[in-house]
């Protein structure tokens, strides 16, 4: 144990370093922790994790490693909870643009331009569409996000 782990965990090191872990950290057996830990001993595979855990004085996401040291194992973990967060409001920021888009009554799709050597713009590629375009086109976005709107209709870009 290090000042970085008791920090994390609002232990003290001495604490850390002669408590047993049950004895800290309760839910860690129910979270099934110590089961991840004892499979590490008995095969000897390191393990490697994102884990949350919400209990025992301690909150947050950690980035975990696992690894067999004798009979016992080395734990090494690092806070990403900034991290994690990150990831949930970008998926909510998505998930809230795609609710605008679909709740349009209007076709909407997004293109990104596609250009030569040169710079110059020779094509774009579809990247979004909403909800009122795959019903007017009955395209999923599998099937059409990625391309080119050359390729998915000639007659309206000919030069």
């Amino acid at each position: 144990s290090n000042q970085t782990a008791a920090d994390l965990t609002h232990h003290a090191l001495n604490e850390l370093i002669c408590c047993p872990t049950s004895e800290l950290f309760p839910y860690y057996k129910e979270a099934g922790f110590f089961d991840a830990y004892a499979n590490v001993v008995e095969t000897g595979e390191t393990l490697r994790t994102h884990q949350s855990y919400y209990a025992d004085g301690v909150a947050g996401w950690f980035d975990v490693t696992v690894v067999k040291r004798g009979d016992g194992v080395v734990l090494s973990f690092l806070d990403i909870t900034p991290l994690k967060k990150a990831e949930d409001d970008h998926r909510r920021q998505a998930e809230l643009l795609r609710s605008v888009l679909d709740g349009s009554q209007n076709a909407i799709v997004c293109f990104d331009a596609v250009r030569d050597a040169t710079g110059r713009i020779v094509d774009f590629c579809y990247t979004v569409q909403n909800e009122a375009n795959r019903r007017e086109r009955s395209d999923p976005d599998n099937a059409l996000v990625g391309q080119l709107l050359r390729t998915s209709m000639p007659a309206s870009t000919d030069e």
